[in-house]
């Protein structure tokens, strides 16, 4: 899954610095939107209370604990990059983004799931 090769010799380092900088940035927002989310349904499990709040709240930390580590991945990814880069090599990983891909359906499909046998019941 990863690529590597040789940076051209056209390119500026310092565009390709900027644009990991870019990345990192962008997948810090989708770990913390995440956690955000994550702490408001949390918060709201607890004010609405009821049989089920447990399970409600506990979705809510399942968010929070997966926007956390999209940020360590971001972090890991961020500093590997910038290595390869002042190393003069290009490399490219999709693993990041599998990881965000199959934790957010997953966790669309657990919600879904709460939902579901909530209404049934």
């Amino acid at each position: 899954m990863r690529e590597s090769g040789n940076i051209p010799a056209g390119e500026t380092l310092a565009r390709e610095h900027l644009a990991n900088e870019r990345t990192l940035l962008s997948w810090m927002r989708t770990g913390m939107n995440s956690i955000g989310i994550g702490i408001l349904l949390h918060a709201l499990a607890g004010i609405a209370g009821g049989e089920r709040a447990g399970e409600f709240a506990a979705f809510g930390v399942a968010l929070v604990v997966f926007g956390a580590v999209v940020q360590l991945f971001a972090a890991a990814r961020f500093i590997r990059y910038r290595t390869d880069l002042l190393q003069a090599r290009m490399t490219s990983s999709g693993i990041v983004y599998l990881f965000v891909t199959v934790g957010f359906v997953l966790l669309g499909v657990a919600y879904i799931g709460y939902v579901v046998i909530s209404a049934m019941s």
